[in-house]
C-alpha cells in the first residue's frame, strides 16, 4: 500500500508498539472504520485450492517434476531410483 512517508513512519511506529505488522494494523483499522468484519485465517489466499496437484501418479513430488506440470512431460516417465 502506498502512502505518505510521514503516515508510513507512524504506522510502522504503531505497529512496532503493539507488536504486530502494519498490515494487521490497516486491517484493525479497516475493521473499526467500516462495517467490514476480518478474522485470522480467513484470507482466501491461503482458502484457495493449489494450482497445481501434488504428483497423483506417485510420480515423484512436484518440486521434482515442476517443468513436467508447468509445460507438460516432454521427456517421458520420471524414472525411479
Amino acid at each position: 500500500m502506498i502512502m505518505p512517508d510521514e503516515l508510513q513512519r507512524q504506522a510502522q511506529a504503531e505497529a512496532r508498539r503493539r507488536g504486530i505488522t502494519v498490515s494487521e494494523l490497516v486491517r484493525q483499522a479497516l475493521v473499526r472504520e467500516t462495517s467490514m468484519s476480518y478474522q485470522v485465517g480467513a484470507d482466501p489466499f491461503w482458502s484457495d485450492p493449489p494450482t497445481f496437484a501434488s504428483a497423483p501418479d506417485g510420480q515423484g513430488t512436484l518440486a521434482e517434476r515442476h517443468d513436467d506440470e508447468l509445460y507438460g512431460a516432454v521427456h517421458g516417465p520420471i524414472s525411479q531410483p
